[in-house]
């Protein structure tokens, strides 16, 4: 399905996969969530419910937000929550019954949330909510197109992982860090589980997830917010809140450290998988460790003193070329996912040396103020960059919701950076630099 960018919960292609507007009633009045992110009190049956008026592009996109995701699967394959947001918007139609849902456009999944989206003219709002709400019912198209569109999500395997020879590897990985828990499991699944995918397993998932009380629907664009709570409450308003979802099972620490050396058939060329996670002392919620997560990551891949880049990439050619990334996995917890290749006449395993040595020189000696004021300054300049209003006001409607928080506005994601110490980040990256559970791979061509 199309996939926008979210949150970097979208767990990296290898590692964890790797990403409702209320019952508006006439007599009630909109309270005001921000400046310009409206909410509505009453809600009925959904979880939240907000409306961001843009009266810039003569459009309305209305997004239906299922607070449950690829790690949200229960007992099923890994993979069916996937599968059931195709079969979802397969079967999701216009009122009319005379057209369907776009195959392929308008819904995506993360580890999190599952989206579901419609965008065009403000005078279709009206038959928007009526589509949306069908994503509350069970998909209805024929049997026969149901076990077909399994072949669509394996063919989207192939597209995104099949001559990716690393995958199979990442995937073991992330099953020595996670164990059985969901979070060790992948949101595109293998094509051994996609076979096994059946539409009562799907169904299963649907009605345990698929329910007002676990979505968050948001609308933006040209359209008045009286309009707005008169179609919500006409198409919605009636439909139960249903029981919300079992809770994610929990993966504990287990305190190892795993470093394996394979050979692959056909690996382009040598690398380093290495994934580490990390509880802190503190619960920080998961959408302000993600900000301060985005500002260290941004001043390791820098060129500045105080990077990983400069002593790793740019002054000792020890690799020859590098990726970093961090998730906010938990309240308090984080995902550190490091791939590089060795520059040339340099073996895996002195890289690996080398990179976790530097890690802890940083740690040890901290970000000099310098990098950190420069870096910072980036990235609130950035902010203001690349997005529109509203495309950012929907990623942050999503991002939130994702990690389970309220919707913020783009001033608040401001000052969440400028807020950010110096201090922050170097006690975030002390305890990256300190123990965690590791799990890594040193690849080979066979």
């Amino acid at each position: 399905m199309r996939q926008r960018r979210l949150i970097k919960r979208h767990f990296s292609s290898c590692l964890a996969l790797l990403l409702p507007m209320a019952f508006l009633l006439a007599i009630s009045s909109p309270a005001p969530l921000h400046a310009e992110l409206l909410t509505i009190e009453e809600r009925g049956g959904l979880s939240g419910a907000y409306f961001y008026p843009d009266h810039g592009p003569d459009s309305v996109e209305v997004y239906l937000i299922i607070k449950s995701g690829g790690f949200d699967e229960g007992d099923g394959p890994d993979g069916i929550a996937h599968y059931l947001e195709h079969l979802v918007w397969l079967s999701t139609s216009a009122p009319d019954g005379q057209a369907t849902a776009a195959r392929h456009e308008g819904a995506w999944i993360t580890p999190d949330i599952t989206v579901y989206s419609l965008l065009g003219p403000p005078e279709d709002l009206d038959t928007f909510l009526a589509t949306i709400a069908n994503v509350f019912a069970l998909p209805s198209v024929d049997e026969h197109f149901m076990i077909e569109e399994r072949d669509v999500v394996l063919r989207e395997y192939d597209f995104r992982y099949a001559d990716d020879t690393s995958y199979p590897i990442a995937r073991r990985l992330n099953r020595q860090l996670f164990g059985d828990a969901p979070m060790g499991g992948s949101v595109a699944g293998t094509p051994e589980t996609i076979a096994t995918m059946t539409p009562a397993m799907a169904f299963a998932l649907h009605a345990r997830t698929h329910v007002p009380t676990n979505a968050v629907l948001f609308i933006t664009g040209k359209a008045n917010i009286a309009t707005v709570k008169r179609l919500v409450a006409k198409h919605l308003g009636d439909i139960p809140a249903g029981d919300p979802p079992p809770e994610r099972a929990y993966a504990s620490f287990h305190g190892r450290r795993e470093i394996s050396e394979t050979s692959v058939k056909n690996a382009p060329y040598e690398q380093i998988i290495y994934a580490k996670r990390v509880k802190l002392n503190t619960l920080i919620p998961r959408d302000e460790l993600s900000v301060k997560l985005s500002l260290l990551e941004s001043i390791l891949d820098s060129s500045r003193e105080g990077s990983l880049a400069k002593p790793l990439h740019y002054d000792d050619f020890i690799a020859r070329w590098y990726h970093i990334e961090f998730l906010a996995i938990e309240p308090g917890e984080i995902l550190f996912i490091f791939k590089a290749a060795p520059d040339y006449g340099v073996v895996l395993s002195d890289l690996l040396n080398a990179f976790e040595d530097i890690v802890q020189a940083i740690a040890d000696k901290g970000i000099p103020k310098a990098t950190f004021d420069r870096i910072k300054k980036k990235r609130l300049s950035a902010l203001h960059r690349g997005e529109s209003r509203r495309e950012r006001v929907i990623r942050l409607v999503q991002d939130q919701t994702a990690y389970d928080a309220a919707p913020i506005d783009p001033k608040t994601e401001d000052s969440r950076y400028e807020a950010i110490t110096l201090d922050d980040v170097n006690r975030l990256m002390q305890a990256i630099a300190g123990p965690g559970d590791v799990a890594a791979a040193l690849i080979s061509p066979e």
